[in-house]
C-alpha cells in the first residue's frame, strides 16, 4: 500500500508532572523508508521512578465501631473484640503448603513482598486506620487467642469451619531495596577483587535474577519461593509480620572478553543464623555462560535444601533428587571459605579479596595463565 495508516501511541502514568524513570524494554522500529527510521521503546517494567508523592499519609476511616455487648443489669457497652494471631510452625517442622482452601477470616493476611515496579515516593507513605472512639472495660480486655496454622492460601477470607487455621497470603510489589547483613561486606570485597584482577584482564560484574534490586552499580537478587510450598527459610522477617525474600549476590566473572566464565554466589543470613554458609563457586563443564534456567534451578534447590546444594546431598523428596541430578550435569560447585571471624580485620575488603582470589587460584591453578587449557585442568 502506498498509504499507511497513522500510528497513535497513547501512554498513561499513575503520577502527574515530570519524573526520571529507569525502565526495562525493547526498541521497536515503527517505520523506515527514505528518511530516518522512526523508533519507539516498548517498556515492559519500570525499575525506578524518582517522582515524590504529593502526600505522606493515607487515612482509612471506618464508621463501624467495635462490637457491642450487653452487660447484665445495664446498658449495652462497646468492648474490643478478641485478637487472633497465627501460630506458625518452626523452621525445622514440616512445611506449610499453599492450598486451594478459603482463608481464615479471623487472621490478618500474611504479606510477602515481591519486587517489581519501584516508585521511591511510596517509601515514606504511612497508612492509618481510624474507627469511632469507644469506652474500654478495664476488667474485660480483648482476648489474645492463638490460632494454629495448618495451611497457607491465596484465596479470600471466610468465617466457616473449613477456613479455620488457613492463613491468607498476599503478595505485594515493594520498593524495599535494602541490602542487609554480610552482603554489603561482600560487595565491598568485590571492589578490591576487581582491583586485584584488573591486570589479569578479568571482567567482574554482578548478575540480576528474575527479581532483583540495585545496590549502587551492583545487582542484588531475591531467592524464589519453593515449588508448591512456602517455607520460612527463604523469607526474612518475624513470622506473622511483613516479610521479604532472602537476598543473594551472583557475581559473573569472565577471564577474557570472550570467556571462559565462572560464578561466585553469596547469600544473606538472618540475624539469628550462624555464619556457616560459604561463598559458592559455580561453573559449567566447558566454562560457558550459565543460562537462566540453570541459575533458577540452583536457587530453587538452595531454598529446598536451606543452604547451598552439592552433588553429595541426600534429598527427602524424589522431585528434588531428580532436579538435583539434572542440575549437577550442567554445573560444578565448590564452597569457598569465609575469612576467620576470630582474626582481627580479616573481613576487610583487602584481606577478604586476597583470601578469595587465593582459593579461586587453588581450584583453577592455570586460570590466569593458560585460558585454552582450562577444560583439561578441571576434567
Amino acid at each position: 500500500m502506498d498509504q499507511q495508516s497513522p500510528l497513535d501511541i497513547q501512554a498513561s502514568f499513575p503520577l502527574r508532572g515530570e519524573t526520571t524513570l529507569r525502565v526495562w524494554g525493547k526498541r521497536v522500529l515503527l517505520s523506515s523508508g527514505e528518511r530516518k527510521g522512526q523508533w519507539a521503546k516498548f517498556v515492559m517494567e519500570i525499575e525506578h521512578c524518582s517522582r515524590p508523592l504529593e502526600f505522606a499519609n493515607l487515612l482509612w476511616k471506618s464508621d463501624k465501631p467495635w462490637e457491642a455487648k450487653v452487660v447484665e443489669g445495664g446498658e449495652p457497652v462497646r468492648i474490643r473484640p478478641p485478637h487472633f494471631h497465627p501460630l506458625l510452625p518452626d523452621d525445622d517442622e514440616d512445611e506449610l503448603l499453599v492450598d486451594d482452601v478459603p482463608a481464615d477470616g479471623r487472621l490478618v493476611r500474611l504479606a510477602v513482598l515481591k519486587y517489581g515496579s519501584r516508585f521511591a515516593g511510596f517509601d515514606t507513605l504511612k497508612f492509618h486506620h481510624e474507627r469511632p472512639q469507644v469506652p474500654a472495660i478495664a476488667s474485660e480486655p480483648g482476648a489474645d487467642i492463638g490460632v494454629p496454622v495448618d495451611a497457607l492460601t491465596q484465596n479470600e477470607a471466610q468465617h466457616g469451619q473449613d477456613a479455620q487455621g488457613n492463613l491468607g497470603l498476599s503478595e505485594f510489589l515493594s520498593d524495599d531495596g535494602r541490602v542487609d547483613r554480610d552482603l554489603t561486606l561482600f560487595l565491598s570485597m568485590l571492589v578490591a577483587l576487581k582491583a586485584r584482577t584488573r591486570a589479569r584482564g578479568w571482567e567482574i560484574e554482578t548478575r540480576p535474577g528474575r527479581e532483583s534490586t540495585r545496590s549502587g552499580e551492583d545487582w542484588v537478587t531475591y531467592f524464589p519461593g519453593p515449588i508448591g510450598s512456602r517455607r520460612a527459610w527463604h523469607l526474612i522477617g518475624a513470622p506473622g509480620t511483613e516479610q521479604r525474600r532472602r537476598q543473594l549476590v551472583c557475581v559473573e566473572i569472565k577471564v577474557s572478553a570472550e570467556g571462559p566464565y565462572f560464578y561466585l554466589l553469596e547469600m544473606e543470613l538472618k540475624p539469628t543464623e550462624q555464619p556457616g554458609q560459604c561463598t559458592l563457586l559455580a561453573y559449567t563443564p566447558d566454562f560457558q555462560w550459565m543460562d537462566e534456567a540453570t541459575f533458577l534451578a540452583l536457587l530453587q534447590l538452595t531454598v529446598s535444601r536451606k543452604r547451598w546444594p552439592n552433588p553429595g546431598n541426600k534429598w527427602k523428596k524424589e522431585a528434588d533428587f531428580l532436579r538435583a541430578q539434572a542440575l549437577f550435569t550442567k554445573i560444578y560447585v565448590k564452597g569457598l571459605r569465609h575469612p576467620d571471624s576470630s582474626v582481627e580485620d580479616s573481613f576487610k575488603p583487602g584481606p577478604w579479596s586476597g583470601s578469595m582470589l587465593g582459593q579461586i587460584d587453588g581450584v583453577f591453578p592455570d586460570f590466569s595463565e593458560e585460558v585454552a587449557d582450562l577444560v583439561s585442568v578441571v576434567q
